[in-house]
């Protein structure tokens, strides 16, 4: 089995990291360990402040963003939810079936711990599912992203950049309002509304290549109709006037 397969199942099911930005500009890649050289490293994760193409020197060492060791009961419940997605693959079930069979066998708080202090944010927070087409015919997994005043930027998502190679792979959500994937802006945010979901795939994928897709944009508009806004009356009748070119004044008899 591929090690990447593994280690992005891994990222999935592991306690969170909050990756700072790059004072000086460079792109902060995260990565994690999976306990291969010290076994008690299972499930660390870290980032690196990649120079190479930025415009700053580092500004971190990787040592330095090390999360803390996991407790024993973590690190052998990640073995055990490891083992099982292993086992998954090797019977022949998709990466996306295996990815939520190796979920089933963990308690929830191993989804939802951080291991770093977060930053203090303002306004109201929420979270918004997002659902995530991998590789061709595969199914697709289901991952949480954080939501601020009703938008979800991508980029500030370093578990799911991670995954998905983001912003340098191309990407596309699906837009229930004009039935139909659009490129995900790298930096612009996507406006949330109550009880929405997101799907992303890679914007090389056709809707062949995504199983069930059909039967989650149904449930999506099911659960999400979209609201026509009613335009004030007068507000209207301005809008359907015909548009005037420039006033031309007539200085002729002054």
């Amino acid at each position: 089995m591929s090690p990447s397969v593994r280690c992005n199942f891994l990222k999935c099911i592991a306690p969170k990291q909050t990756v700072p930005r790059c004072p000086f500009g460079n792109t902060h890649r995260p990565n994690i360990y999976m306990g291969v050289g010290k076994a008690e490293d299972l499930g660390r994760r870290f980032y690196y402040c990649d120079a190479h193409k930025g415009p700053g020197k580092p500004c971190v060492d990787h040592k330095d963003t090390l999360t803390p060791i996991l407790p024993e009961v973590t690190r052998n419940r990640l073995r055990h939810a490891l083992k099982v997605f292993d086992d998954c693959r090797k019977d022949g079930l998709t990466i996306a079936a295996a990815t939520e069979q190796g979920k089933a066998v963990l308690g929830p708080e191993e989804l939802r711990v951080e291991n770093t202090v977060q930053p203090i944010k303002t306004g109201q927070s929420q979270s918004v599912d997002v659902i995530l087409y991998l590789m061709k015919n595969d199914g697709y997994i289901k991952q949480e992203g954080q939501v601020e005043n009703d938008a979800y930027f991508l980029l500030s998502d370093s578990g799911l950049c991670d995954l998905m190679n983001f912003p340098y792979s191309s990407w596309s959500v699906y837009d229930r309002f004009r039935k139909t994937f659009s490129a995900i802006p790298t930096f612009g945010g996507l406006s949330i509304t109550k009880g929405e979901f997101l799907i992303f795939r890679p914007s090389a994928f056709s809707d062949e290549d995504c199983d069930d897709l059909k039967t989650l944009v149904t449930h999506l508009n099911s659960h999400c109709p979209i609201e026509i806004a009613v335009m004030n009356p007068i507000r209207h009748a301005e809008a359907d006037k015909p548009e005037r070119g420039p006033e031309i004044l007539d200085w002729t008899h002054l």
